[in-house]
């Protein structure tokens, strides 16, 4: 049977221990559960579970008995007993107390064995929580802990769990494999292996199929994944909120102050912005998945000016500053309250950081007996294993936690009692009165209660846990189809390992998902990286002051809504019911019975009693399909004779697991001065907004009633806006208006789905010197058809800025990793550009485009997009001129310039240094002196010389690894990149020619490999391969895929139609002489030009280059199998060693 193997990411780094007696911490319990069973589990139900107990029974008050399991061995063959229990619970507590059983197991007082799968446990008191504190009860075998004691399994766990430690190489991975004799028997994947992989780099690696599953991704993460090509996104409710915990001194030892704060936030709008709605607003310690939740709690509704008048009454009116620290993961949720609570005068001051070093900070000087944390709050992503309120809140509010920031002895005692209670004697009344009692003193502040995330590529699952925390049952049920598997090497999942410590802690700062973090006290030797991470953070403290604005509007926009809510209820004019599904009227507004009459008939009666009105049943059917339903009706009126028009509004009403239970309808009465008024609130509105909102018609003219915004956003400010194109508006250039023009086109048609036809709208736009963002709306008229299409446009300037600034530091970072392949390109591109300039030859049109494009496709190679960019907008241009040239040496010269201090390459050195160790010309010395001829020294000197001058091809190439994987998860067609040779040296006079490598390998992207979907028999994940070979007198590079292969009849077609050849000259060719057309000037299949291909310039390019120094270009394709191309080059060595003798004159 074929063996199956799962990659998961869930470490950015590696966990502080896998064993029991050293870690109690979130990380290390994913896998010491999965290695060390327990008494018992916490199923994904969040059950407690029979594990090595297989029953339990409290006899008494304090006192429990367990039945074990018989037949379990460890996985080194000792025997599972009683023994191994007594054992693992009292190496908890010797020689000193384990974090554990100083902690969440310290209630436990003596365990003892009755007989051989019997113990008994006794508690320091009567524990309410005692059976789901055993997820922690991980046993160990006694032999060893009698032989070895405890601090033995810290990195090598001996465990009877579904799977064993393989190995774990620190920093790089860590793998397990399944206990073929687990006693549960459900664990079916025979290897996990868990690579240490910073989250940023999960969503990519997912779609590239270097890792089949990524597990507790955030929603960020969750949304860029959406859709992706092989790839499936779950999420559900879980046990995991955002602890904002703060301590009770100074004002937040006024109960007022610590309320008024809570007033203060908006959760709703929290759960949008951090969690994109996947969530609730966080109002309890308990989730409702916990035992222990109770919904009805003291509440703390948005109302800013109730905050601000308890601010007042405490005596802090004019506001005060908290400091503390934030877990990366929360950035968002921390971003939005800061905003929130400085708009009553709070101003919070947070240091983001690792959620490691947060708990650094925070959890481990207490845990140690150090110095506690001393800041004013922290806030943290957490969630819960045991899924019991108590879990939380003994670990963040009880005194001797050490995750706590409250001393606060009423609270210790209201905890203690509900710790002692159960079920039975006071049926959980003392857990609902602790959590009414945090609620009521609001010992923390409420944020949000999210969802768990996880993504799988096709062919690979698992269930998500009620807690949030992936362990035990979650990795026993997991699922994989062997035949996607593909064997996971650790080198594939790391992209640069740098020798340098400076560039090691530089990588190490700027790699966490959340934020740039570098600890403190942190220095670099080098001047050149120490430039480079200041200019690294102050981007992203730009970020951050650029982010700032569009929270206070969002927050604006709440308070709005708030507003616009109270002036909504006191309107005279507006007539609101609501009905079941079952037609039962469940509520009604003073308007309604004023205007219409609450005994005329349920609404939709009213409606369809008139003739002209659209019929209620089709109304409903809308309202299935999306969810409202507007337009104007006509109503008979109670009192008065004739009918009147309303505007109506009609929206399903759903609950929480979004079945429809009734309809709401809002009916404005437009006549007279509400119309007024209503016009007024509008104008009102669309004066302030700060983005650009504006109708267009069929014909794309801009509506009369647009948002004052649209002013500042069109390059032709200050003229008339209403009756204008909006393609004229945002000045488009003629390809761009024809692209968006064709898309407005389509939705206007109605052929396509609604959602389908808008998505193909640019999402971002260039207008003038603006970024704009675009998003649109469908207005339909009275008989359904699209009337009108509304535009949602945002100047996004400063964050395109902070995105192009954050890659111009990837690119001074890959330079930096690349340097020698990055010198040696700029050096032949100088040359390149010099030699075309010259005015001796006029220079074609073809040549300059080959070389310009070889220069943006290595440009952009190296992350360097801004050159890169200017050279497409010069591509585009019908003619490519001198001027073009000397503007893009300028420009390469001025980026050598502005980094000459980092990189130390410069334009105005042609030739590479040489780098000879004295070992080298000893070694060359001898081999010369021991020469059997002068012409065998000759020989060895050549060769000798021309080794010296070359470098291995990993040294040359540059970053192919990165740029081909991240281009092709651009194109949605993850591949599996190879390079076989790395070690083979290059010769010198090639380094230049290979630069057209990355033509060779976007054009296997673009062109060659298929989606996914289209790949039919062969492995959904397709691979490219680079392959280097040196011998037999030649240098080979190959480019290989299992692509489509290349179609000749669509390249012969293609230069049919474009004049190239006729259709007889096309008869008389062979399959390869129609492939190898691929390589004629501007000849491609491609149906569109993009950034990188569609020009018919790249390949075109490869063939110059490499003929240009004596080689050719070899092809082999086969359709529906893949391509190979390569590059074959005589070896200098070998011409060297051929070449004649000269000739000397007759000696006298």
């Amino acid at each position: 049977m074929k063996s199956s193997r799962c990659s998961i990411a869930i470490y950015s780094v590696d966990p502080p221990a896998l064993s029991a007696f050293h870690a109690f911490d979130p990380e290390s319990y994913v896998l010491i559960t999965t290695i060390n069973d327990g008494l018992i589990h916490i199923d994904v139900d969040g059950n407690p579970a029979p594990s090595l107990a297989t029953s339990w029974e409290r006899t008494s008050p304090t006192t429990w008995e367990f039945e074990l399991r018989g037949g379990v061995e460890f996985t080194n063959g000792e025997p599972f007993d009683a023994d191994s229990v007594v054992a693992t619970f009292a190496a908890h507590q010797s020689p000193t107390p384990s974090a554990l059983g100083g902690g969440i197991l310290g209630s436990i007082a003596a365990v003892t064995k009755l007989d051989t799968h019997r113990v008994q446990f006794e508690t320091a008191f009567p524990d309410a929580m005692f059976l789901r504190r055993l997820f922690f009860s991980s046993i160990y075998p006694a032999k060893v802990l009698a032989e070895q004691g405890r601090d033995v399994f810290a990195e090598a766990p001996i465990g009877t769990g579904a799977y064993r430690l393989e190995s774990w190489e620190k920093g790089r991975e860590i793998v397990l494999a399944r206990n073929p004799k687990h006693w549960a028997g459900r664990a079916t994947i025979d290897e996990l292996r868990f690579p240490i992989v910073r989250q940023k780099w999960w969503p990519e690696y997912l779609e590239a199929g270097l890792v089949d599953m990524a597990l507790n991704i955030d929603s960020h993460d969750a949304t860029r994944l959406e859709g992706a090509e092989g790839v499936s996104v779950e999420h559900a409710p879980a046990a995991v909120s955002q602890w904002f915990l703060w301590n009770n001194e100074g004002p937040l030892a006024d109960v007022r102050v610590r309320r008024a704060l809570n007033h203060a936030v908006h959760r709703p709008l929290i759960v949008e912005v951090a969690e994109h709605g996947h969530g609730r607003a966080q109002t309890s310690i308990a989730t409702a998945e916990s035992e222990g939740y109770e919904p009805d709690v003291t509440t703390y509704p948005y109302n800013p000016e109730l905050a601000k008048s308890l601010l007042a009454e405490a005596g802090y009116e004019d506001g005060f500053t908290l400091r503390g620290v934030v877990s990366e993961t929360s950035t968002t949720v921390f971003l939005a309250v800061q905003e929130f609570l400085a708009r009553i005068g709070v101003r919070l001051e947070g240091e983001i950081m690792p959620r490691s070093e947060w708990i650094g900070r925070v959890v481990v000087p207490r845990l140690m007996g150090g110095t506690p944390y001393d800041g004013d709050f922290g806030l943290v992503m957490v969630d819960n294993p045991v899924l019991d309120s108590l879990f939380h809140q003994f670990i963040f509010f009880f005194s001797q936690s050490p995750w706590t920031f409250t001393q606060n002895e009423t609270y210790d005692a209201q905890f203690l009692k509900a710790a002692t209670a159960f079920e039975e004697e006071t049926p959980g009344e003392a857990r609902r009165e602790l959590e009414r009692y945090v609620s009521d003193q609001a010992l923390l502040l409420f944020t949000v209660q999210q969802h768990v995330y996880a993504a799988f590529r096709e062919g690979f699952h698992l269930p998500l846990p009620k807690s949030g925390h992936f362990n035990t049952e979650a990795f026993w049920d997991a699922r994989c189809d062997a035949d996607l598997a593909r064997p996971a090497k650790p080198e594939d999942l790391v992209h640069y390992q740098p020798e340098s410590p400076d560039m090691t802690a530089l990588l190490e700062a700027t790699s966490h998902v959340g934020t740039f973090f570098l600890r403190d006290g942190s220095e670099f030797s080098a001047r050149s990286v120490e430039r480079i991470w200041k200019n690294v953070s102050t981007s992203e403290e730009r970020w951050r002051l650029q982010t700032q604005p569009m929270m206070r509007t969002l927050v604006a926009q709440v308070e709005a809504k708030n507003n616009l809510a109270s002036i909504l209820d006191s309107t005279e004019r507006s007539a609101i019911v609501g009905y079941s599904t079952t037609g039962q009227r469940l509520f009604v507004n003073e308007g309604y019975r004023r205007m219409i009459g609450v005994d005329e008939g349920s609404a939709f009666e009213l409606i369809d009693a008139v003739a002209g009105n659209p019929r209620s049943e089709a109304i409903r059917q809308h309202i299935d399909a999306a969810g409202s339903w507007v337009g104007t009706v006509l109503v008979p009126m109670p009192d008065e004779e004739g009918l009147r028009h309303f505007h109506l509004t009609l929206a399903a009403v759903v609950d929480e697991t979004g079945a429809k239970t009734g309809y709401t309808f809002v009916f404005s009465d437009f006549s007279g001065a509400e119309e007024r008024i209503r016009s007024q609130a509008i104008r009102t509105i669309l004066d302030n907004v700060p983005y650009g909102l504006l109708m267009v018609d069929s014909e794309h003219r801009v509506l009369e009633g647009y948002s004052r915004a649209c002013d500042a956003l069109f390059t032709r400010q200050g003229e008339k806006i209403e009756g204008e194109t909006l393609e004229d508006l945002l000045g488009l250039d003629e390809r761009l208006r024809a692209h968006f023009g064709v898309m407005l086109d389509q939705i206007f048609d109605d052929i396509f789905p609604e959602e389908v036809a808008l998505d193909q709208l640019p999402k971002r736009l260039s207008s003038g010197d603006r970024w704009v963002s675009v998003s649109a709306s469908v207005i339909r008229g009275d008989g359904g058809e699209v009337a009108k299409v509304l535009f949602n446009l945002l100047d996004i300037s400063e964050l395109i800025e902070a995105e192009r600034s954050e890659e111009r530091m990837r690119g001074v970072l890959k330079v930096l990793q690349h340097k020698e392949s990055f010198a040696g390109f700029a050096r032949s591109l100088d040359a390149a550009l010099d030699e075309l300039l010259r005015d001796t030859e006029v220079r074609s049109q073809g040549e300059m485009r080959r070389a310009l494009h070889t220069a943006k496709g290595v440009l952009a190679q190296f992350s360097l997009n801004d050159l890169a960019r200017r050279i497409h907008e010069i591509e585009d241009e019908p003619s490519i001129t001198l001027a073009h040239l000397r503007e893009v040496r300028e420009a390469m010269h001025e980026l050598l310039e502005e980094n000459a201090a980092v990189w130390d390459i410069s334009h105005h050195r042609r030739d590479a240094d040489i780098i000879v160790r004295p070992s080298a010309l000893q070694e060359i010395r001898a081999k010369v002196g021991a020469a059997s001829s002068l012409e065998a020294a000759k020989e060895l000197l050549g060769d000798a010389f021309l080794a010296l001058e070359e470098k291995p091809f990993g040294v040359v190439a540059g970053p192919l690894r990165e740029s081909c994987e991240l281009h092709a998860a651009k194109r949605g067609k993850p591949v599996h990149f190879e390079i076989v040779g790395e070690e083979v040296a290059v010769p010198s006079r090639y380094r230049e020619a290979l630069g057209c490598i990355t033509h060779l390998l976007r054009n296997s992207v673009d062109h060659g490999v298929e989606t996914r979907a289209a790949r039919g028999d062969k492995p959904p994940v397709p691979t490219i391969r680079v392959e280097v070979d040196r011998g037999d007198g030649l240098f080979r590079v190959a480019v290989v895929d299992d692509g489509r292969g290349i179609d000749g009849d669509a390249l012969s077609a293609r230069a049919v139609a474009s004049g190239m050849l006729d259709a007889a000259a096309i008869a008389e060719m062979s399959e390869r002489e129609k492939q190898e057309l691929l390589f004629e000037d501007t000849l491609s299949t491609a149906e569109e030009i993009t950034d990188t291909s569609g020009r018919g310039v790249g390949m075109a390019a490869v063939r110059a280059a490499v003929e240009a120094v004596a080689g050719r270009v070899l092809v082999e394709s086969a359709r529906g199998e893949g391509t190979r191309m390569e590059l074959v080059f005589p070896d200098p060595r070998s011409a060297v060693r051929d070449a004649p003798a000269p000739s000397h004159a007759p000696s006298a």
